[in-house]
């Protein structure tokens, strides 16, 4: 018997530096892929969220997630989008670091 697994991808969307809330790295970054897989396939695959837990009630607690939904021809795909927070594991850089890294 073949077991299809629950999801087909996951996708860590790691937030590193400056102090947006929980969950706000999933959110943006979870719809601007909705916006483009849509955009990009003309629609002819429908790409939603299906479900959401922001703020750690997720699978595992103290987990940001989503589910995203990939519909085409019948046929649906599901995929793991997970927030991964660390700012506040490391220093902030100073200024001159910002700057550097961005020349």
């Amino acid at each position: 018997m073949l077991v299809t697994p629950e999801f087909r991808l996951g996708v860590l969307l790691v937030h590193g530096i400056g102090t947006p809330p929980s969950g706000d790295t999933l959110v943006r970054w979870s719809d601007a892929l909705v916006k483009t897989i849509n955009r990009a396939t003309k629609h002819e695959v429908v790409a939603t969220i299906e479900r959401a837990n922001v703020g750690g009630n997720g699978r595992r607690s103290g987990h940001t997630e989503a589910v995203l939904s990939l519909c085409h021809k019948g046929y649906t795909e599901r995929w793991l989008l997970v927030e991964g927070r660390w700012a506040g594991s490391f220093p902030p850089p100073s200024y001159r670091e910002l700057v550097s890294w961005s020349v």
